[in-house]
This record gives structure tokens, C-alpha cells and sequence, in this order.
């Protein structure tokens, strides 16, 4: 396993403190958007100036209801991966997933507005299954289970884009099969948030790991405490 993934494997502490200021970063958002509005991206505001919806919609929901099983999958998850994938490449797939969001937002002329974390939480899931595919965060020198755990997670995505792209009713089916104390027709599913943010997520650890695969090659006039 890469040396530098070995430095870099998270304390308990910086994954519980990441968790816990996202969620009440998202309870702050979803107060200031209710009280002052103008957080959910909607595509005549964006266009008319209105750039940071690009990333304000990512932390506001359309009600708690939205929100909570979000904000319970982002701490899960970074609670569930913590010395397991490195923290440094948790906090990469996320903002990766964020990132490709925002670019599908910004892309996509059919969506006219947009909120919620769902689509950046795929990006956390997609990087987090490379990560442990490719034995990047493993504590352990070459792990075979958790590279197969990262390839059923990715495994898991897959699947699920594909039975979302061929099925138009898939949230209607799983409704049926799972059902909510929620109306989500009062805001649908909007599935290329989804692709778009796994896709950043991926990406942003990728670049991650190379980067730092190439600052172990600097020469040695070159401090190695600098890429610690």
C-alpha cells in the first residue's frame, strides 16, 4: 500500500468533527433558505447572477423529511468508512461529488431548479468504492476484503444507474416496495445529480492519489514533511 495513504489514514476525531459540521452546516443552510430564500438552485436565478446556488443548493433540502435521511447517510458513512479509507480521500469523494453536481446543474437545460445532498452523497459512495477497489485507504497492505467490499459497493451503484436509466418507474417500484411517510412527487428524484456527483467523486480521488503519488517522487531538495 502506497506510504502516503498509510500517513494519511484518519484519527476518529477529524472524520466525527467532518460529519457532525456538515450536518449543522445544512441545518444552518436550510434555516437562512427558509427565512431569506435564495439557496435552492433554480436556473433563472443562476443565470441572472445568482452563481452560489451552484453550491447552497447542495446543503438545503425541500423539508426535513428530505434532509434527514441525507444527513443520516453522510454520517454513516464517513463513520463507517473511518480507518478504513483515508479521511483526506473521504473529504476528496465528497467535494468531488459536489463539484460534478454542480457541473450537471450548470449543464443540464432541463433542470430548472434543484436542492438537496443526495447527489454529492454518491459522489462519497463512488469514491470511497474506488478507494477500496483499488487499495487506496486500506490499513492493511492489500486487503482482499475490502477490495471486495469496494467492488460490491461499486457493483451496488452500477446496478442501480442501470435499473434507474431503463426504468423510468424505478422510484415509483421502490416506493411501492419500501413505502415513506412522504409525498416525493412534491420533489422528484432528480437522477443525473446522481450519476453526475459518483462521477466527480471518483474522479476527485483519483486525482487525489495520483497527486500524491507524484509528490513521492519529488527529489530529495525538496522537504518531505511538505506533502505530509
Amino acid at each position: 500500500m502506497p506510504e502516503y495513504v498509510t500517513q494519511r489514514l484518519p484519527r476518529q476525531w477529524p472524520v466525527v468533527a467532518l460529519a457532525v459540521g456538515l450536518v449543522l452546516l445544512m441545518a444552518g443552510a436550510e434555516m437562512l433558505s427558509d427565512r431569506y430564500g435564495g439557496w435552492v438552485f433554480s436556473r433563472t436565478d443562476f443565470f441572472s447572477g445568482a452563481w452560489w446556488q451552484l453550491g447552497s443548493a447542495q446543503w438545503v433540502h425541500f423539508g426535513g423529511l428530505h434532509a434527514a435521511p441525507n444527513a443520516a447517510s453522510l454520517v454513516l458513512m464517513l463513520w463507517a468508512m473511518q480507518g478504513v479509507v483515508a479521511g483526506a480521500l473521504q473529504g476528496a469523494a465528497l467535494a468531488g461529488g459536489y463539484i460534478g453536481v454542480a457541473v450537471v446543474l450548470v449543464l443540464d437545460p432541463a433542470c430548472s431548479y434543484y436542492a438537496g445532498a443526495s447527489g454529492a452523497l454518491h459522489g462519497l459512495w463512488a469514491g470511497n468504492a474506488v478507494a477500496l477497489l483499488w487499495g487506496l485507504g486500506a490499513p492493511l497492505p492489500r486487503s482482499h476484503g475490502l477490495r471486495w467490499l469496494g467492488g460490491a459497493m461499486l457493483l451496488a451503484l452500477l446496478v442501480k444507474f442501470g435499473w434507474q436509466t431503463h426504468d423510468a418507474g424505478a422510484l415509483h417500484t421502490w416506493q411501492a416496495l419500501v413505502p415513506l411517510p412522504l409525498d416525493l412527487a412534491d420533489f422528484p428524484v432528480y437522477t443525473p445529480s446522481h450519476t453526475g456527483g459518483a462521477a466527480g467523486g471518483v474522479v476527485a480521488v483519483l486525482l487525489y492519489a495520483l497527486w500524491f503519488r507524484l509528490a513521492a517522487r519529488t527529489p530529495a531538495c525538496c522537504p518531505a514533511g511538505r506533502y505530509q
